[in-house]
């Protein structure tokens, strides 16, 4: 967090799950570099289990068949996943800001992540649909492809509000234990200076 946040926590005793603008976008983004994360170790694993019963001539080809995969599905990710999950994440974030805003007076983290869970269900849905669009109903998309995504969704839906809540109460304390160093910092400077007028100096007293 900057050291010079200028506004106070928007959570209150009446609406403790409150949230500002910039927190819901901070969340969009953790949810997109978790499903990024997600989604390039799932592949990568389904990548590598498929060639897990192939016969290589010798270790030096089945080590570059491994990496070949690992790079396969770090492009994939970037250049398919990534760009498809950045559109459907401004999507979410609509829907999601209306759900944060209802349950802002709700202090029950579980009912929180059930939410987000569900939203990641139709995130899911919306992604795979725009990937069977984009590679046009190939091989590509098959079942395994399919439960990677979707559950990258899911998780990544709540992981993300999990982390902003997180990041947001800490942004809280930091600023509740700033504006305690300020005013007790303020208040001994208010001492000091009623100390030096109510007990003038001798050096600085004027004799008439």
């Amino acid at each position: 967090m900057s050291e010079d946040r200028p506004l106070p926590s928007p959570r209150t005793t009446d609406e403790p799950m409150a949230f500002t603008r910039d927190e819901l976008t901070r969340g969009a983004w953790y949810t997109w570099f978790i499903f990024i994360a997600l989604v390039f170790v799932g592949l990568t694993i389904i990548l590598e289990a498929s060639i897990a019963d192939a016969s290589f001539s010798t270790s030096s080809d089945q080590t570059m068949m491994f990496i070949g995969l690992i790079l396969l599905s770090l492009v994939v990710t970037v250049f398919v996943a990534g760009p498809i999950s950045l559109f459907v994440m401004v999507a979410g974030v609509l829907v999601a800001w209306p759900i944060g805003h209802l349950l802002r007076r709700t202090r029950a983290i579980a009912l929180h992540i059930s939410a987000y869970v569900a939203l990641g269900l139709p995130v899911g849905a919306i992604g795979m649909w725009l990937i069977s669009v984009i590679l046009g109903g190939t091989s590509f998309f098959a079942v395994p492809t399919s439960i990677v995504v979707s559950a990258a969704s899911v998780i990544a839906v709540p992981a993300g509000w999990w982390f902003t809540f997180r990041r947001a109460l800490a942004d809280d304390s930091y600023v509740l234990r700033r504006t305690r160093h300020t005013c007790s910092f303020n208040d001994a400077d208010a001492a000091v200076e009623d100390a030096a007028f109510d007990h003038p100096s001798s050096t600085t007293a004027t004799t008439w």
